[in-house]
């Protein structure tokens, strides 16, 4: 277990995006994290945040520059936070390929510490079933991005088994499409989703494009309920 100390800094690391409230979004944890630790610590923490693609820089040169600065600081921990839900191909190649370039560019005596992705929180579950507490919805579609990576998509699925609920993704099948039209074939059900797992990009596109998941029901009159009830991302 990784041990609170003040010669460690902490790098929140989040996927990045071309809209910039991502990364607004991404500054605004930035400093709720860093608010948290001075808590803890009772000081000022070393806390920054950085993103995979769509950054100013590639993340290892982030990486790189903020690392060589803090050693000069005497801090010669550096704990990389991935605010990732699920152990796909980002998780379980791309940071750690990225991590294995920077150790040759630091100094040989700072660590770099990698923990859990954000997704494997035992609490996640939890967070996942307050959101759908309502007595008005019949069923509940678990939207995830997924992932192509072998495995990448089983904590997804246990996550829908352990509530009882669909899941679906938005890149790989089942999709959205095919489990609402799956439940569709029952008549008067009331259904709510996605409850999760979302990026901003995924929360947009169902904003602007949920009619369309329905539309495959028209012109014949629709059999569900729908209700788009997003959870924090």
């Amino acid at each position: 277990m990784h041990v609170l100390s003040p010669h460690a800094a902490y790098l929140l690391v989040a996927h990045g995006s071309r809209d910039l409230r991502s990364q607004s979004a991404l500054d605004q944890l930035g400093q709720l994290v860093h608010s948290a630790l001075q808590e803890q610590l009772g000081y000022a923490p070393w806390v920054r945040t950085a993103t995979l693609e769509f950054g100013p820089v590639p993340l290892k040169q982030q990486i790189c520059d903020w690392g060589n600065g803090l050693y000069q600081d005497n801090i010669q921990r550096l704990v990389i936070l991935p605010l990732f839900l699920l152990p796909g191909t980002h998780v379980k190649v791309d940071i750690p390929d990225v991590i294995a370039t920077v150790r040759h560019f630091l100094d040989e005596r700072m660590c770099i510490e990698v923990r859990s992705h954000l997704g494997s929180h035992p609490n996640i579950i939890q967070l996942l079933h307050e959101t759908r507490l309502t007595d008005q919805i019949d069923r509940w579609i678990l939207l995830a991005h997924g992932s192509r990576y072998p495995g990448g998509n089983a904590p997804v699925e246990h996550i829908a088994s352990q509530l009882g609920i669909e899941a679906a993704y938005w890149s790989v099948q089942p999709s959205l499409r095919q489990q609402v039209a799956a439940i569709a074939t029952q008549p008067g059900l009331r259904v709510g989703g996605p409850i999760a797992i979302l990026s901003r990009k995924i929360s947009w596109m169902l904003r602007t494009k949920s009619s369309s998941v329905c539309g495959i029901f028209r012109p014949s009159p629709m059999n569900l309920d729908w209700r788009y009830m997003p959870a924090t991302a």
